[in-house]
């Protein structure tokens, strides 16, 4: 079994032959690009490479996302970055796990880099509900 397919196991099949665009999975024509092991060499799996017309996909997705997110109540955005902050938490050694394996990090560097990510999802959080005004004096 391979990393990706250990510690994303529902998303290792899936990123071989899909794209994730406007919130799924969608199938591509682009092809499969082998992750490695930096230290080994050893195929963790395979993503899929992004066509043009994928990418286009994804740019028009990200705006409808952008409108709908602008729209969404910032207490509610806030929660959700929130949650993010705590999925990362509590996934932080599958992640941790992939950046050493197939982004060639240190066991330190990957646990400094999702602590940053971490904190970066609770401070997103905490401006999304503090009024401008605010931002701007401080």
């Amino acid at each position: 079994m391979t990393i990706l397919s250990h510690a994303f196991a529902p998303l290792a099949e899936s990123l071989q032959r899909a794209v994730f665009i406007d919130g799924r999975f969608q199938p591509s024509d682009g092809a499969p690009l082998p992750v490695t092991d930096k230290a080994t060499g050893e195929v963790l799996g395979h993503a899929a490479i992004a066509t043009s017309v994928d990418i286009d996909r994804a740019v028009t997705g990200a705006a409808s996302a952008q409108r709908d997110w602008y729209r969404t109540p910032a207490t509610e955005r806030a929660a959700i970055l929130r949650r993010g902050g705590e999925i990362l938490t509590r996934e932080a050694a599958r992640f941790k796990d992939v950046l050493v394996r197939e982004g060639g990090a240190t066991g330190p560097k990957a646990e400094g880099e999702i602590a940053a990510s971490v904190i970066e999802f609770y401070q997103a959080a905490e401006l999304a509900t503090t009024p401008l005004v605010s931002c701007a004096v401080n």
